[in-house]
């Protein structure tokens, strides 16, 4: 609406902040790769950000490294492509040929919308969906959306990866939801984030996309975007900009023409 007035300067910038939905890999089915991968094959990511972002979200690719930390940011990535028959057949082979899941969504944003978008794009592949809406407080409180299977968990916007990375994706991180436990994968996140060379600090933080594409418990379809709107008679040094952090944005230096 704002973009469409004429009297109206707006923006839109991508942010780190992220919905990610996530599955534990300690316990059945989680811990089965092929179920992994079938989930993400079951996932149309370009069509939850248009119902949950109204298209406005920057692409993601189930790692929580999106196109703001540009110099990081691999967008070929290898994510399976879009096939709910391909999924439902991987799961066949896999052993659940009716998978059922309790999806647990704090009732907060448009996480409930990202919800039902993923219910019904996974029936296609034949796996039941049972949204399970918690008030926030109570998701959140006692440390409870740690201990679901399934669940959606928002990140607000980081400055650096690595936060994102050593909180929930290390074996020991204080807020690894999944429960994922790899070597490897600990040691690629150590790397990047303790090398003094930039090339082996981006190609590190490159492999990790990879392995959390190819194969890890995330699905993150989006990075929210920060809009912004303003009067066109308003002059901005430097251009009219957003900060990625709410209440960031330093309008100090605005003159009316």
């Amino acid at each position: 609406a704002l973009q469409n007035d004429p009297n109206l300067q707006t923006v839109t910038f991508p942010t780190s902040g992220h919905d990610a939905l996530r599955l534990r890999m300690d316990s059945p089915p989680g811990n089965d790769p092929r179920v992994r991968k079938a989930l993400k094959m079951a996932t149309n990511r370009e069509e939850i950000n248009a119902f949950a972002q109204l298209g406005l979200g920057s692409q993601g690719r189930d790692a929580p490294i999106g196109e703001f930390f540009a110099e990081y940011f691999d967008p070929e990535s290898p994510l399976p492509p879009y096939d709910p028959d391909g999924a439902r057949a991987l799961l066949a082979e896999a052993g659940y040929p009716d998978l059922t899941f309790e999806l647990f969504v704090p009732n907060t944003g448009t996480r409930p919308d990202f919800a039902v978008v993923i219910k019904d794009q996974w029936a296609k592949a034949g796996i039941t969906v049972n949204i399970n809406l918690v008030d926030e407080a109570t998701y959140y409180g006692d440390d409870g959306w740690l201990e679901v299977q399934l669940g959606i968990t928002g990140w607000g916007a980081r400055p650096s990866p690595q936060q994102y990375l050593d909180f929930s994706l290390k074996s020991d991180g204080k807020w690894n939801e999944s429960r994922i436990a790899d070597p490897e994968l600990d040691a690629l996140i150590v790397k990047a984030g303790t090398s003094v060379d930039r090339a082996e600090r981006i190609a590190a933080y490159k492999a990790i996309q990879r392995k959390l594409a190819e194969d890890g418990p995330l699905i993150i379809p989006y990075f929210f975007p920060t809009v912004g709107a303003a009067r066109k008679e308003w002059q901005f040094e430097g251009g009219f900009a957003v900060q990625a952090f709410p209440g960031r944005t330093n309008f100090s230096r605005a003159r009316q023409a």
